[in-house]
């Protein structure tokens, strides 16, 4: 059984991580959200099955927050994280930018 999914919300998210998002996400074959998820999980080591959307170019908001449909599992791995500082908002957020940091390195 699949794991039940719930909506976090990263607040103060940079819109420039959005807007890297969203460039990517379409060309791996990926929502923005699945491609976020995905870079999530990786990081967590916590297996995802993406939702099935459709990949779409997309333009990012200009909203500062970001919201992410997720895996319960992932979103505790985040949680425990973020209990040594920064809050599930900044881990998210870090954890985006070393992905495309390393990306864009390689």
């Amino acid at each position: 059984m699949a794991d039940k999914r719930v909506t976090v919300l990263a607040t103060g998210f940079p819109t420039e991580l959005k807007r890297a998002l969203a460039r990517s996400a379409p060309g791996e074959g990926l929502s923005m959200n699945d491609l976020a998820v995905k870079i999530l999980a990786d990081e967590f080591k916590v297996r995802v099955e993406p939702s099935g959307r459709p990949a779409k170019p997309q333009e990012a908001s200009n909203s500062n927050i970001l919201s992410l449909r997720m895996p319960e599992k992932l979103r505790r791995k985040i949680r425990q994280r973020a209990v040594d500082g920064g809050g599930i908002s900044q881990v998210i957020a870090d954890t985006i930018a070393a992905h495309f940091e390393q990306a864009a390195a390689a």
